[in-house]
């Protein structure tokens, strides 16, 4: 069985305190990334104004989730090869980190990403959603659906990615959760070439239902993108292959750490 250490004594209190400090930094970097877009906007011409914005937000993401956060022990982090540039791919991901989505954003080029509604009132996202390829879902409303499918379906044929945590929310206990259809269906109509990608964490962090702090030592995040499915697929196939290699690799990690 794998031995678990606990924070505790100084170790704990110096952790929680770079762990706030990395919070605040954070809050700082979501204020440079709003003025910014703001510089961007003025600058640029419409039609480059994303392009600019995607740069500038994959490099502010970058330097604190991948480089800063990692030097200063919040969590080592293991990446896949550098992606190629490719265009309108949906990228499917389980979810059960707030970091999930700053990892692919830092890492899957010229990208936007589906979000649920709750977010749109952090400034930072409110701002994305007004300038850039943030699309805002609400299951409990059809027409918010059913615009929100729309506006992903504008990202893909403008030859941008899209993000998609087809679980629609984050797990609880890192195991994979039943799909929604959105991002298949999606895919399906669009022609859209489906990657499914794994972000895996050894303890909870930043996890739903559980403490803010982190509780252990020794976590580390290794990120992974798989094969893209195969062409042709229904929607529901393509849900079904996709879940598959997800919970397959997910398992695969989970026993290497035990």
């Amino acid at each position: 069985m794998e031995r678990t250490e606990k924070f505790s004594g100084i170790g704990g209190a110096l952790f929680n305190f770079k762990f706030i400090a990395c919070g605040i930094i954070y809050i700082f970097a979501n204020l440079i990334f709003i003025i910014s877009s703001a510089a961007i906007c003025v600058a640029f011409a419409p039609h480059k104004r994303k392009l600019f914005l995607s740069r500038a937000l994959r490099h502010i993401l970058a330097f604190q989730t991948l480089k800063l956060w990692p030097r200063l022990g919040m969590y080592e982090i293991e990446l896949p090869p550098a992606l190629s540039e490719k265009s309108g791919c949906v990228y499917v991901c389980n979810h059960s980190s707030l970091l999930d989505p700053l990892f692919l954003l830092s890492l899957i080029p010229n990208a936007g990403v589906v979000i649920k509604r709750k977010y749109k009132n952090w400034l930072a996202v409110w701002v994305l959603i007004k300038i850039f390829d943030f699309c805002v879902i609400d299951s409990r409303s059809p027409a918010a659906a059913a615009a929100a499918f729309s506006s992903a379906r504008k990202i893909l044929a403008s030859g941008r990615n899209l993000i998609v945590f087809p679980e629609g929310k984050r797990s609880k206990n890192g195991r994979l959760q039943d799909f929604q259809g959105l991002a298949f269906k999606l895919a399906h109509e669009s022609n859209a070439p489906v990657y499914p990608c794994v972000v895996f964490s050894r303890y909870p962090f930043l996890s739903k239902g559980q403490p803010w702090l982190p509780q252990k030592k020794g976590n580390k995040f290794i990120i992974d993108f798989l094969p893209p499915l195969e062409s042709g697929l229904s929607y529901g196939k393509m849900s079904d292959a996709a879940y598959s290699r997800i919970s397959k690799k997910l398992a695969q990690l989970r026993q290497s750490f035990k």
